[in-house]
């Protein structure tokens, strides 16, 4: 059985705003967050332009499932930053 995954839809200004963000860092690590708690931190190599993204590299399902229902709670923000190291 293969790990968990996350699937993560875009509003199209958020899908945008994304694009952007992976287009001006190229060659860098991000953080994508969901409130202050990072759920994944993935290396841009190309803008990143679709609509939705998929959280992967998750251990458990109760992880995922956790993941999941943050992101259905209305009132949960998604961040997109540098990593720590690349500040």
């Amino acid at each position: 059985m293969g790990f968990p995954v996350v699937n993560l839809r875009w509003t199209e200004e958020g899908r945008r705003l994304f694009a952007k963000f992976t287009a001006d860092h190229i060659g860098k690590r991000i953080d994508v967050m969901i409130e202050d708690v990072v759920v994944t931190s993935p290396f841009v190599m190309m803008p990143l332009e679709m609509a939705a993204i998929q959280i992967t590299g998750l251990e458990t399902l109760a992880e995922a499932e956790d993941i999941a229902r943050r992101l259905t709670d209305k009132k949960a923000r998604v961040f997109v930053r540098l990593t720590d190291e690349d500040e």
